[in-house]
C-alpha cells in the first residue's frame, strides 16, 4: 500500500503504538485496544495539529490502525495453523509500506517475523524476536516457513555479536525454547 507523505510521517512517528494496540488479547480474541483508544493514546503526537491537519492526523492513526488489526489476525490464523497446513492469504498481512499490489504480484517480496522463547548460557529463560526479509517465494507449509525462522533464530542467537549475532553479553542461546509468535507480510 502505497502511504501518501502525510500518513507515511505519521506511519513512522505511531506504529509502533498502533501495532501494540492492535495485539491480539488471547482472553478475548480481540484487539488490546480500539481505534479510538490509539487516537487518545497519541494525543500527544497529534496535539501540535489543528483543524484539517488534527482530522488527517486522526484519520491516518485509524488507516493504520485497521492494517495493524488485519496483521493481528493473520499473524493469529498463522500462529495457530497446524504445521502441515499450506500458507494462504489469511495468514499473510502487508506492511503498510509494501509496493502496490501490481507490484507484489509481479516482483513477490515478504518479510517473516518469529516471536520464540530460550535458555541463555546463564541458565535464564529468555524471548528474542527475529525477522527474515528478502523472501521471495513462500514455502509451501507454515512448518516450512517456521523451519526456516528456527533456523535464522538460532544462528542470530549463536553467532558472537562481533560476528553480526543478534544476542546481548550473557545472552547467548544454549537452549532452544518454544515458537510464541509468527507474522508474515507482503513488502
Amino acid at each position: 500500500m502505497a502511504l501518501d507523505p502525510f500518513t507515511q510521517g505519521v506511519y513512522a512517528e505511531a506504529w509502533s503504538l498502533v501495532q501494540q494496540a492492535a495485539a491480539i488479547n488471547p482472553e478475548t480474541g480481540r484487539a488490546s485496544y480500539t481505534a479510538a483508544d490509539v487516537q487518545a493514546a497519541a494525543a500527544d503526537l497529534f496535539a501540535r495539529a489543528s483543524g484539517a491537519e488534527a482530522f488527517a492526523y486522526r484519520s491516518a492513526l485509524a488507516s493504520l490502525y485497521g492494517l495493524a488489526t488485519a496483521g493481528a489476525r493473520a499473524a493469529q490464523a498463522l500462529t495457530t495453523a497446524d504445521l502441515g497446513a499450506s500458507i494462504d492469504s489469511s495468514m499473510i498481512a502487508e506492511w503498510p509500506t509494501a509496493a502496490p499490489l501490481l507490484t507484489q504480484e509481479a516482483v513477490p517480496a515478504y518479510m517473516a517475523k518469529l516471536g520464540f522463547t530460550y535458555t541463555t548460557v546463564t541458565g535464564e529463560t529468555a524471548e528474542a524476536f527475529v525477522t527474515v526479509s528478502g523472501i521471495t517465494q513462500l514455502p509451501a507449509t507454515v512448518g516450512t516457513l517456521q523451519g526456516m525462522l528456527i533456523g535464522s533464530a538460532l544462528t542470530a542467537y549463536t553467532t558472537p555479536e562481533s560476528q553480526g549475532g543478534n544476542y546481548l553479553p550473557g545472552q547467548m542461546l544454549s537452549q532452544f525454547g518454544a515458537v510464541t509468535s509468527m507474522s508474515l507480510f507482503t513488502i
